[in-house]
């Protein structure tokens, strides 16, 4: 197939892309335009769309792996309550409920530590509990 052929497939890639905003026909686009770069030097259909499979394929992983480490440190750097110091009165079979924020939340005692009343520092969540630790060397 021609180059031109390859060229006006990235430029319709491009306008879906535009259109829809989902970057995998970004990747398409971007596949389309190298097998249209290479077309003049990979000989047969068959090569070119070999390439342009490869291509994209590794373009789509590399969005996938992207999209996964975006939304593993948005939840990492999402955590901007650990750290954050809460008070704990009493526990019941290992669970708490604390006023954090304005409104009681669920809590459980970090591994390790010894169930007492006290001043507690969110160590993290589970979905929507917070992990608590003692603030000090303390209930340890």
């Amino acid at each position: 197939m021609s180059p031109l052929f390859w060229a006006s497939a990235a430029v319709v890639f491009l306008i879906i892309e535009l259109a829809t905003g989902t970057l995998f026909c970004l990747a398409l686009a971007l596949s389309a335009a190298v097998t249209a770069l290479a077309a003049p030097v990979v000989p047969g259909a068959l090569w070119q769309t070999v390439l342009l499979a490869a291509v994209s394929t590794a373009s789509c992983l590399a969005l996938a792996l992207r999209n996964r480490r975006r939304k593993a440190a948005a939840i990492k750097d999402n955590s901007l309550d650990v750290g954050r110091s809460v008070s704990v009165e009493a526990w019941e079979n290992g669970r708490a409920r604390v006023k954090y924020r304005g409104t009681l939340w669920d809590a459980v005692l970090k591994d390790g530590h010894e169930a007492l009343p006290g001043r507690f520092r969110i160590a993290g969540f589970d979905s929507t509990t917070l992990i608590l630790e003692p603030e000090s060397g303390e209930n340890s």
